[in-house]
């Protein structure tokens, strides 16, 4: 659409920029535009919560097009649950609505000094201060928006923001979470509740017939290659990573749940499934409405199951759904959730902590009231849920006691449901993420587990995968094409990609500079956190994962620390980078961050 806004909120001041055809072709969209607008306005040493932190919305180039699987949009900031860099995702129909308003992205800064929100109507932007709005979980501020503005899309902050909890989530579509890294807490801080948008503008590419011909070439390959999606969802992963001894129980102690039936895809469909739903123009349609009596939402995905599910100990999918959709109206990431609660239940196994530590709840594994209630209480910041706010990191500094040694994390960031010591690519995926423990910066466990075509119990040839993989993820999360319709559809061909991006914009670019764009995306991404603090130390992994992992009977897998360490030190390599995992300056003047690598020297 050629146009950004920039929403100042100190002043509520709203200006038309335009995006730069330049900027464009060397970053793309979404998650690579988003890193280098935060690169060049964020010092380093900022604040995640101060007015002067940057929260970044972006559309890709795909968004609102024809072009397969590309509903996405991202929200780019400093985290202030890890203090690296932060780029969050979600699906739906948000995005789209944002193009059709004739928008590609919004940059705020400063802090509104009352609650407001942005109403974008047909391109046209007004900040509106509005003190109803404050207090709201999330589906009432959908509901409060809806009335107000008939047909409006909206992304927004529940409770769980407003409380500056470290990993709010931004809820959008009602159930759709930008979740991870606290993406909700910096808008909340900004005193900003939500952007609620209309628009009816044609998103114009440049090659619409061979865009059409692309989707009617790719889209039955992805409809036939997703159909166990189509009918579960991600819960199909469940049995997979149960099966394979990677599912993450009880605070990642084990490797199998002996409930998984009871939380496995076929029982959410046999007993709480409603009906499907997919993002815009997508025909897999992977998400699912499901109920538990009086609850409903869409959800919960496989990265919720298991961490309200089997790393609570919890077996009880009505109680998963629960709180599920409180997570949700309040606006706090289900994954970092699950993992703070499983943190204070092992806790409390072990007699660190005890009922007056926890205000009179029994953490035992298992109990779904005490999730529900804690919940809750993060979510208000009371009591021992304040401390768990922080996330596992910080709340195991407050907490001591040896705590840390419970604290399962990368970079203060929680990981997903993969257990590393079984699938070990995930290993080094966790470990070179620019976000922390992310599962999406390099989903390795596809080709390991999924497709078969690696050894997911040995680190040979993982530093390779890893980054390869990484650099795709960038580049897809720039396009804002979904991963599964990119896997389904391109078998994550960089060549097609840049066939698909040749039809909407009209550069002239193939796989080998697509390639290079991931690659500087995510060498950006890595100065961005060493002009921060962080160094190679915080590459490492925690120490459950170099434990023995259990699964069935007198079954083990095992990650050995000097293995990972030399692969590490291959990456570094594979990378360009120096020994401590720093990029060089050849290789910054190879991707054209030269002037990039001169700030983070300075800085560092």
């Amino acid at each position: 659409m050629g146009r950004l806004l920039h929403v100042d909120l100190s002043s509520s001041k709203v200006t038309d920029m335009k995006l730069d055809a330049e900027l464009a072709k060397s970053f793309i969209g979404g998650r690579g535009i988003g890193i280098k607008l935060l690169y060049d306005l964020a010092p380093s040493g900022i604040e995640p919560l101060s007015p002067e932190n940057p929260l970044i919305m972006m559309t890709g180039p795909c968004t609102g097009t024809l072009a397969p699987f590309s509903a996405f949009y991202s929200v780019t900031t400093k985290s202030p649950l890890t203090g690296t860099c932060c780029s969050s995702h979600a699906g739906g129909r948000f995005g789209a609505e944002l193009k059709f308003s004739g928008v590609d992205g919004i940059i705020f800064t400063g802090k509104s000094s009352r609650p407001c929100y942005l109403h974008i109507s047909d391109g046209a932007a007004e900040l509106v201060h509005e003190k109803d709005i404050w207090g709201l979980d999330a589906h009432q501020t959908h509901d409060f928006l809806e009335e107000k503005h008939p047909g409006v899309k909206i992304a927004c902050v529940g409770q769980g923001g407003e409380n500056l909890v470290s990993f709010a989530s931004i809820v959008s579509d009602r159930d759709r979470m930008a979740a991870r890294g606290g993406v909700g807490a910096v808008m909340a801080s900004k005193m900003l509740k939500a952007v609620a948008v209309r628009g009816d503008r044609l998103v114009k590419v440049s090659d619409g017939k061979g865009l059409a011909e692309i989707s009617n070439r790719v889209m039955p390959l992805a409809k036939e290659k997703g159909k166990g999606l189509h009918k579960y969802g991600t819960p199909q992963v469940t049995a997979i990573t149960n099966e394979a001894g990677v599912l993450p129980t009880r605070n990642f102690q084990r490797g199998n749940f002996e409930e998984a039936e009871s939380i496995e895809a076929e029982a959410l469909v046999e007993k709480h499934k409603f009906r499907d739903k997919g993002c815009f123009a997508c025909q897999i349609g992977c998400s699912k409405i499901n109920r538990a009596g009086e609850f409903a939402l869409e959800g919960p995905e496989y990265e919720t199951i298991f961490s309200l599910g089997s790393n609570c100990g919890n077996e009880d999918l009505g109680k998963i759904i629960e709180a599920n959709l409180l997570c949700n109206r309040y606006g706090i990431d289900t994954i970092t959730t699950g993992n703070v609660l499983a943190f204070s239940f092992e806790l409390y196994e072990r007699g660190i902590i005890s009922r007056e530590d926890t205000g009179g709840l029994e953490l035992t594994w298992g109990n779904g009231d005490a999730m529900v209630e804690l919940i809750h209480r993060i979510a208000r910041r009371e009591g021992f849920g304040a401390i768990l706010a922080e996330g596992v990191k910080r709340a195991a500094e407050k907490i001591g006691r040896g705590a840390e040694n419970y604290a399962v994390h990368v970079k203060g960031l929680e990981p997903a449901g993969y257990d590393p010591r079984g699938v070990k690519g995930m290993a080094l995926a966790y470990g070179t993420s620019s976000r922390g423990a992310c599962h999406l910066r390099a989903q390795t466990y596809t080709v390991e587990l999924f497709q078969g075509a690696m050894d997911p119990l040995t680190l040979v040839g993982k530093a390779q995968l890893t980054k390869d993989l990484q650099d795709v993820a960038a580049v897809l999360d720039s396009m804002t094409m979904c991963k599964f319709g990119s896997r389904y559809s391109f078998g994550n061909s960089l060549d097609s990609l840049a066939e698909v991006l040749r039809t909407v914009t009209g550069f002239e670019i193939n796989g080998a500079e697509l390639k290079k764009i991931g690659e500087q995306t995510y060498n950006l991404e890595r100065m961005f956190n060493l002009r921060n603090g962080f160094s190679k130390v915080d590459d490492m992994l925690p120490n459950r994962f170099f434990e023995k992992l259990p699964y069935g009977e007198e079954k083990f897998h095992v990650l050995a620390k000097e293995d990972y360490i030399n692969a590490l030190e291959e990456y570094y390599a594979l990378r360009g980078w120096s020994s401590d995992g720093k990029p060089t300056l050849e290789k910054a003047k190879e991707l054209g961050l030269f002037k990039e690598y001169q700030a983070m020297t300075n800085a560092t």
